[in-house]
């Protein structure tokens, strides 16, 4: 399944982006494999991208056999 949807975002671009230098931008994700799950969530501030997310499951690739959407999961960092 491929798809045309691009994220806007900061991007860090190198190890100095911890220093502040972050940049806007768009960039074009990976291809949804079908052993991926797409998780959605509500943004709860202050946000800290790459910790634990908990979401519900939008999208399921076909060989994930014990989640289905709709089903409340977890990443864990």
């Amino acid at each position: 399944m491929s798809t045309d949807h691009k994220f806007e975002g900061w991007i860090a671009y190198n190890k100095d982006s911890a220093k502040g230098n972050l940049q806007w931008g768009t960039y074009k994700p990976k291809p949804f494999l079908d052993t991926n799950i797409d998780i959605a969530k509500p943004a709860d501030y202050p946000l800290v991208i790459g910790h634990e997310i908990i979401g519900h499951a939008v999208r399921v690739g076909k060989n994930v056999k014990s989640i289905k959407i709709g089903d409340r999961v977890g990443v864990g960092a």
